[in-house]
């Protein structure tokens, strides 16, 4: 059994939901399993949100475990997730994989195949977030594995999505519920072509 790391930073929930169904792509392939995990909170995140109290929303996925920075060698693939703070990753995610600097000095993740996705309250910036994710695949010498054109027929051009070609992604302030069905749908499909490249990866 092969495993893959969701590793997800999320204050409302929408991340989460993504991470969710990114999982249950994975989980979908034979001999695959996914193991949610979240990015541990850092003091003064609360300012983001103008000192709102988001410990409502928060309840949602308390009960995931917290990552480890170990975790990202343990797995043989990963799923990161983040949401998009001023077209960019969250400093809470930014702060987890600053620790991994000795994996980067020993080669340790060079080769691992990975995807990106996130979640964006306005639909700004959305791209440029899961790009930065990117700049640290790159760095870290792992395998980018982007959604691409995977999702097209689950994208219905007369709806406004937050689906890139670089990740799945959603847009949480608008209209209906979010992730939407679509935007779910595009996570499914990216989890499972990063759990069938992962195994073809193994094979090769």
């Amino acid at each position: 059994m092969t495993s893959v790391l969701v590793l997800f930073h999320s204050v409302t929930g929408s991340t989460y939901r993504l991470a969710e169904a990114i999982a249950a792509g994975i989980d979908s392939v034979d001999d695959c399993q996914a193991n949610l995990r979240r990015v541990p909170k850092i003091g003064g995140s609360e300012v983001i949100f103008g000192g709102n109290d988001m410990a409502e929303p928060r309840a949602q996925f308390e009960h995931v475990p917290v990552a480890k920075i170990e975790d990202l060698i343990t797995h043989d693939a990963l799923a990161i997730g983040t949401p998009v703070y001023f077209g960019a990753q969250s400093s809470a995610l930014r702060y987890f994989l600053d620790q991994a600097g000795k994996y980067w000095m020993e080669g340790t993740l060079t080769g691992k195949p990975a995807t990106a996705f996130a979640g964006a309250g306005s639909g700004a910036g959305r791209e440029a977030a899961l790009m930065s994710l990117w700049s640290t695949f790159a760095v870290f010498g792992l395998t980018i594995v982007p959604l691409g054109t995977r999702a097209q027929n689950v994208t219905p051009a007369d709806q406004v999505t937050g689906t890139t070609p670089f990740g799945a992604a959603t847009i949480s302030g608008g209209n209906g519920k979010r992730p939407s069905d679509a935007e779910l749908a595009a996570a499914r499909i990216q989890g499972q072509a990063l759990a069938e490249i992962m195994l073809k990866l193994k094979v090769d």
